[in-house]
């Protein structure tokens, strides 16, 4: 994957990063995805968004403790921005509902039951929320489509996991 001109901004490197890690298997060759992500986390350490979507590609190439390591500190770094969010539709509760799903399918797949139980709660209760507030007519870096997209694709992961 190469992004043609000067080198990707960490924004556009996120957003190319987090299209790429939504579907399991959706490159072939997920090395790329993870560089993108890697130099913008880089680029950007507090930001929720750039730290998720690194999580999200560690997920996906089946690097699941270090996926983990990154997702929980992904997550408390979201609360100060929903806080201060002046739009309930921000990108960044997007995000925060997208670490909190990798980090459930890693804490599934290491099994890790004891932490699965409390994520699973935390995401159904986002997305509780998120479906509520209805469809964005206009926010910051979210579309209407994009925000249906990741209540649907929450959804989807949720009704994959089963809780022993």
């Amino acid at each position: 994957m190469e992004v043609q001109g000067a080198a990707a901004t960490s924004r556009q490197g996120t957003l190319i990063a987090r299209t790429c890690i939504l579907e399991d298997r959706a490159l072939v060759d997920m090395a790329p995805v993870l560089d993108l992500a890697e130099r913008s986390a880089n680029a950007e350490p507090n930001n929720p968004t750039t730290i998720t979507a690194l999580g999200g590609a560690l997920y996906r190439m089946g690097r699941l403790e270090e996926a983990v390591d990154v997702l929980e500190k992904a997550l408390p770094l979201h609360a100060e921005p929903i806080r201060l969010a002046t739009n309930r539709h921000d990108e960044i509760r997007v995000s925060q509902l997208s670490a909190a799903i990798f980090l459930m399918l890693a804490y599934r797949d290491l099994g890790k039951t004891d932490k699965l139980a409390a994520i699973l709660d935390n995401i159904q209760r986002q997305v509780s929320e998120l479906e509520e507030l209805g469809n964005p007519s206009s926010a910051r870096g979210v579309t209407p489509w994009s925000f249906r997209l990741a209540i649907e694709l929450a959804r989807r992961e949720l009704a994959k996991v089963a809780v022993p």
